[in-house]
C-alpha cells in the first residue's frame, strides 16, 4: 500500500448548492475519464486518510464478468464526498438522518433538519453519508464547510492494496465473500475507524497512519491466505459453491443497525456505541433507553431475563443503572437474524417499561 492521491482519479468542483439543500452542499465530484485497470482494479482493501489519519477502511470487487477489473475510483471518490457532506447530491437513509438530527448539537443538524421539512431531496441523494460521516465533518466543521477543492486535494488521500486471483474461474461472490470482506471486516475491528459503520464493535480507534495501516493489511493477508485451500481442491470448491450473502453494491455500509418501529428510536453515542430508545406515541422522545450494545458482541437491554427467557433467548442477569439483561449477539453474521432477535429484545424491553 502506498499513498494516492485524488488528483489520481476524480476531479472536484463547487458552485451553488440546489434549492432547499443546505448552502455548503455545493461540491460535485467526477471520476476522471479514461483511466485504465492498473494496480487500482479490483478486487481490494482501500484506507481513506485526513492529514494523513486513517478515517475508513472499505472494499472494492470489479463487475460479475470480471471481479478483478474495475476501477476503485469508482467507489473512493464518493466516499470523499460523504466525509465533507458537501456533495450537492448529498443523501441519507432515514435511521442516520434522524440520528444526525437527534444527536449532533451542531449547524450540520440544524441545516439538515431544515433541508429535510423543505423537500425529499435528502432522502433522494445519491451520493449517500452515515451518521459516522457526519460525526467527522462536525469535527472538522470549520476546515470542511468552505473548503476549495485544491483545499479537499491536499488534506485527503487514500491507498490501495490489490489481491491477485487464486484460479481464473473465480465469480465476484466468491472473491468477495470469501477473500475480500474478511480483510475488510478485520482491519476495521483492528482500527475502529470514525467513519466507517458496518463491522464496528468499539469507539472510535486512534487514527493511525498508513505505515501501520499497510503493516497490519499484509500481516493480516499473510495469516488468512495461509488457511485458504489450494485452488482446484475439493475444499476450495466446496467453498466456492456455499451459499453467499448477497450484500448492497453500491454502498458496503448498512446504515441501519435495528428493525424500524414507530416505537423506538435508533441513534449513536458521540464514541460510536449504538443506542435504541423509546418513543411516544405522540412522536416525542421517551427519555428511557432501551438497550446499548457493548464492544464484547452482546446487547444490555430493559427487559428482564423472564421475559427474554419466555421468547427463547438466553440472557444473563445484570445490573447497569434501570438494565438488568444481557444477550450475545453476532453483529458481523446473518442480518436477517440480527434484525429478529434486536426486535424481539425491543418488543421485551416495552413490554418491561409498560409495567
Amino acid at each position: 500500500m502506498r499513498k494516492r492521491h485524488l488528483r489520481e482519479i476524480c476531479s472536484l468542483s463547487s458552485g451553488e448548492a440546489d434549492p432547499g439543500m443546505p448552502p455548503w452542499a455545493n461540491l460535485v465530484g467526477a471520476k476522471l475519464p479514461g483511466m485504465k485497470e492498473t494496480d487500482l482494479a479490483g478486487a481490494g482493501v482501500y484506507a481513506c486518510f485526513w492529514d494523513g489519519k486513517l478515517i475508513y477502511i472499505g472494499s472494492f470487487v470489479g463487475p460479475e464478468a470480471n471481479p478483478f477489473g474495475g476501477h476503485v475510483a469508482d467507489r473512493i471518490y464518493k466516499h470523499v464526498m460523504g466525509f465533507t457532506l458537501r456533495a450537492k447530491s448529498l443523501g441519507f437513509s432515514s435511521a442516520p438522518l434522524r440520528s444526525i438530527m437527534d444527536n449532533l448539537d451542531h449547524e450540520i443538524a440544524r441545516d439538515l433538519a431544515a433541508a429535510r421539512g423543505a423537500s425529499d431531496r435528502l432522502e433522494k441523494g445519491s451520493v449517500k453519508a452515515t451518521y459516522n460521516k457526519a460525526r467527522f465533518a462536525a469535527r472538522h466543521w470549520t476546515e470542511l464547510r468552505d473548503a476549495s477543492p485544491e483545499a479537499l486535494f491536499e488534506r485527503f488521500s487514500f491507498s490501495y492494496r490489490r489481491i491477485a486471483p487464486n484460479a481464473p474461474a473465480e465469480d465476484k461472490q466468491t472473491v468477495k465473500e470469501r477473500r475480500i470482506k474478511p480483510l475488510e471486516k478485520a482491519l476495521i475491528r483492528r482500527f475502529e475507524p470514525i467513519c466507517n459503520t458496518e463491522f464496528r464493535l468499539g469507539p472510535d480507534g486512534r487514527p493511525a497512519e498508513l505505515d501501520e495501516v499497510a503493516e497490519t493489511f499484509e500481516a493480516i493477508f499473510d495469516a488468512q491466505h495461509a488457511l485458504e485451500p489450494p485452488p482446484g481442491s475439493m475444499a476450495a470448491s466446496a467453498s466456492a459453491s456455499a451459499p453467499h450473502r448477497i450484500d448492497d453494491e453500491e454502498d458496503p455500509e448498512i446504515d441501519q443497525m435495528v428493525p424500524p418501529d414507530s416505537r423506538w428510536q435508533e441513534y449513536y453515542t458521540d464514541g460510536g456505541q449504538l443506542r435504541v430508545r423509546a418513543v411516544l406515541a405522540n412522536g416525542s422522545r421517551r427519555e428511557r433507553t432501551l438497550l446499548f450494545r457493548e464492544s464484547n458482541g452482546r446487547v444490555i437491554s430493559l427487559a428482564d431475563c423472564a421475559r427474554l427467557t419466555a421468547l427463547g433467548l438466553e440472557a444473563k442477569a445484570v445490573r447497569r443503572g434501570p438494565m438488568v439483561s444481557s444477550i450475545a449477539i453476532d453483529f458481523a453474521g446473518d442480518p436477517v437474524q440480527r434484525s429478529k432477535l434486536l426486535r424481539n429484545i425491543l418488543e421485551a424491553s416495552l413490554a418491561t417499561l409498560a409495567a
